[in-house]
Formats: structure tokens, sequence, C-alpha cells
């Protein structure tokens, strides 16, 4: 056996056998604390739209998180945005370790004598910093103080005639405004004032929200506001949209064309929403017999001869395109040819000019220097006499 394996089975028989008590105890207290995370997690893993829900559930969270190690009348009273406030003075605000919340297993076994003192002051030390990380975590991830969710808590049906409710609604057509019209701008705003008051709608009582607001068509911009809103993923639908495609793209349809390519994930989102398959949607009963759609049939002739259209239309203007760019190198390469030109004629000119300067410099000095040279020779006839 290796060192690595000698040591790991050193560690498992430290922990079943040696410190079997301490295990136990760390076990049932993730079993205890993670079951509250658990429950929102299931929430938000469902198909249905649930995105309105989803400021009031994470402050439910944070806030039953938070009861397990802070004192009660700290949270009292607090909104979202006071639990994140809190950020600073967890430790500060923290009961001791003993009456954090731990389950009653873990309650029993601290009781009990499978540890020593010094185990349980150990185990409760490591419980208080779990704890106060965990709470450190949620708060710095969580977006408690989100303006959006927050709004969006206003598309619960039971909660529309709540006194924030108008507020929050206003907010989402600030949001959502460029899928108005600047009529249906004006006639939203009526038709909220309208929809805070009527007393005639039903409660939702716990169905589904996009089925309510879908029964909603005396009022068509609020539901179309609410149809936009609910849109917005937040679950495992990112992740199925991922699973989808990798069952559409493969390594024999990468030329696959992008409209193609949406057009066969809004089928499969359609036939999925439905809950059926594309048989039972369109049923036939005789597969010989049963005429199909003429429609179907003329675009599965012509797919062919579409695809080699569109690419031939691609290639022309590829070509157009090429052309082009051809055309303005050579353009800019006649006028850099040009302009070098022009930069080696100015140089001649300005060498030339230079000479004819220089060589004016040279005469008058050379006709100054004649007449010194004859005297100098009457001089030297004189001394020779």
């Amino acid at each position: 056996m290796t060192d690595d394996g000698k040591a790991r089975k050193e560690r498992i028989v430290s922990r079943l056998f040696e410190n079997q008590g301490k295990t136990l105890a760390i076990l049932h207290l993730y079993i205890t604390v993670l079951n509250l995370l658990k429950q929102f997690v299931l929430k938000f893993q469902r198909k249905e739209p649930l995105i309105h829900s989803l400021h009031m559930e994470q402050e439910k969270l944070v806030r039953n998180f938070l009861c397990c190690f802070i004192k009660a009348e700290t949270l009292a009273g607090r909104s979202a945005s006071g639990l994140s406030r809190l950020i600073n003075r967890l430790e500060e605000q923290a009961i001791e370790a003993k009456d954090m919340y731990k389950g009653p297993v873990v309650d029993r076994i601290l009781e009990g004598e499978s540890l020593s003192s010094s185990q349980k002051e150990e185990f409760l030390s490591q419980v208080k910093t779990a704890f106060l990380t965990a709470g450190h975590t949620l708060l710095n991830k969580l977006p408690l103080t989100n303006e959006t969710l927050r709004n969006l808590s206003a598309l619960d049906g039971d909660l529309r005639q709540h006194h924030h409710m108008k507020k929050c609604m206003e907010g989402l057509i600030k949001t959502f405004h460029h899928i108005f019209t600047d009529k249906e701008i004006e006639d939203v705003n009526v038709e909220l004032l309208g929809f805070t008051c009527d007393e005639t709608l039903p409660e939702l009582n716990g169905g589904r929200v996009d089925e309510w607001w879908e029964a909603r068509t005396s009022y068509p911009c609020l539901q179309k506001l609410a149809k936009a809103a609910l849109s917005s993923f937040h679950g495992p639908q990112v992740e199925s949209a991922f699973n989808l495609m990798k069952d559409t793209l493969g390594s024999k349809a990468g030329s696959l064309d992008v409209s193609v390519l949406s057009s066969y994930q809004t089928v499969k989102y359609f036939i999925k929403a439905k809950e059926s398959s594309a048989v039972k949607l369109f049923p036939r009963t005789s597969i010989l017999h049963t005429p199909v759609n003429p429609a179907i049939v003329k675009n599965i002739r012509t797919s062919a001869g579409s695809y080699k259209s569109e690419l031939k239309q691609k290639r022309a203007q590829l070509s157009v395109e090429f052309c082009a760019l051809s055309l303005s190198r050579l353009h800019a390469s006649l006028q850099t040819a040009a302009a070098a030109r022009r930069v080696r004629e100015k140089n001649v000119v300005l060498s030339f000019t230079k000479h004819q300067r220089m060589a004016l410099k040279r005469k008058p000095a050379d006709k100054s220097q004649k007449p010194s040279s004859s005297s100098n020779q009457k001089g030297a006839k004189k001394r020779r006499l």
C-alpha cells in the first residue's frame, strides 16, 4: 500500500471507529441544516414560472437560516434590506455555540458520553464558524435588495390589493417599457388603477401564476407585461435548453442555419410545454390514407432547392464584398504609390535646389582669391630684383 493509501486508511479508521461520535454529530448536523436549503432548491426546480415568489422565498430562507444562530430580537421586524445590513454584525449578534440550532439528534449526542469535553468544545467551535461563514455567504450572494425581484412579487394574484403592489407594478412597467407602444404605455397605467380595485378577480390559491394571468383578458396590457416578466428563466430551464440543443446539434449538423436551430428549439419547447409528443399532437388514423398537410409536403420538396439558392445568394454577396474589398485595397495602394512618388519628386527638387545654392556661394569666393594671387607674384619679382 502506498503512503497516500495508508494515510487515507488511517483517516477512515479514525473517523469511523475512534471518533465515531463526532462523525455522527457532523453528519446529522448536515442533515438538519441542509434541509433548510433543500426546500428552497426543490421549489425553484419546478417547470412552472415562480420568479414572482423568488424575492419572498429567498428572504424567508435567509431569515430561517439566521434564526439558527442569531438572536431573535435582532431579526424581528427587519425587511430584506435590513437583513442584508447584518452582514458585518453576524459575530456580534450570534448566540452561544451551545444554544445554536443543531437538531435533536446532535443535541442527544452532545448530552451523551460518546464525546469527550475537548471534542465537544472543538465541535461547537466548528459549528459556530460554519454558521457564521454560511450566513455571510448567503447575505453576500443572494440579491435581497434587488429592486426588480421585489417588483416581480406584484405578479402574485393574491397580493394585488396590497398597498405596495401598485408601486411595484409601476416599477415593472418602467423595467419592461420596451414591450409597449406609446399608446399602450397610457393604457397600462389606466388598467393598473382598475386592477388594484377589482374585487371580482379570483384568488390564485396556490395555482400557476401564468395560467392565472392568461385568463385576465380584460387587462390586455397588464397581461402582456406579466407574460414578458414570467418568461425569465430562474430554474433548470437554462440547463435543459443546452441538453435540447445537444440532441439537435451533432457532428453532422454543424452547417445548420441559426434560424433552423431556433425552429427546432421552438417546436421542442412547444411539445414539452404541452407535456405530449409529436405523434399525439398530430395524429393520423391511417398512415397510408390520411391526407398530409400540403404545405409540409411543399416545404420538404423545395427545401433542397431553397437551400441551394440561398447558398448561391450568399456566394454572390461574398463575391461582391470581395470585389469591393479588392477595389478599396487597390485604390489604397495607388494612393500610397502616388504619395511616395510625390515625396521622391519633392526630395529631388530639394536636393537640386541645395546644390544650386552651394554652387552660387562658391563662385564669389573664387573671384576674391584671384587678385591676391597676382599681388603675391609681383612681390616675388621685386624680391628677386
